[in-house]
């Protein structure tokens, strides 16, 4: 199983989708899996780190989504990041974030990493890059998942063959994709 680690906006749930498409739909340009694949997004609502490894000891996609970076560090698990190299592109990961979720989503974000508006978001978005790069086995950019290249990046760094079904997929979501960078 492999575990996407990202932070909201950078794109995570389609790279998970490719990996895996089962039950993945798209609704208004953003990728839903079922609550069960995505529980690592809201790693809050677990009591404790005991309770995240029983979980992920039971999963049963080959891949999950998951917010929280140091859990994954922490344990030394392997995972694939998402970082971003421009800030442009940070910009507009953040601008898509608050868009695409209700303002009490947006609000919980800025509680927990402490950003006023979508720029501080994207600074911290910038920061968190660097500490994929440094400790996620493997780390796609966003500017490639945008461009259309991460069918290619997945099966490269993962040395697997995405299914035709992922392949469509992510291609319906490009296409809905606002990205001009």
């Amino acid at each position: 199983m492999q575990i996407i680690c990202y932070m909201g906006g950078t794109c995570g749930d389609i790279i998970s989708a490719i990996i895996d498409v089962t039950g993945a739909r798209l609704l208004k340009g953003h990728v839903h899996h079922t609550p069960e694949r995505t529980r690592l997004k809201k790693p809050h609502e677990f009591s404790s780190d005991a309770e995240k490894d029983l979980y992920l000891s039971s999963v049963n996609f080959a891949s999950v989504s998951s917010h929280d970076f140091d859990y994954h560090r922490l344990r030394d698990h392997s995972f694939t990041g998402i970082a971003i190299e421009n800030l442009s592109t940070a910009l507009w990961a953040a601008e898509r974030f608050q868009s695409l979720h209700r303002p009490q989503v947006w609000d919980e974000m800025r509680l927990k990493c402490g950003a006023g508006d979508t720029d501080q978001y994207a600074q911290t978005m910038m920061h968190y890059s660097k500490l994929m790069c440094e400790h996620a086995k493997y780390v796609i950019l966003l500017e490639d998942i945008v461009r259309g290249q991460a069918v290619t990046q997945v099966e490269q760094m993962l040395n697997i063959e995405v299914s035709p079904s992922a392949r469509q997929f992510y291609t319906e979501w490009l296409m809905v994709q606002n990205y001009e960078g």
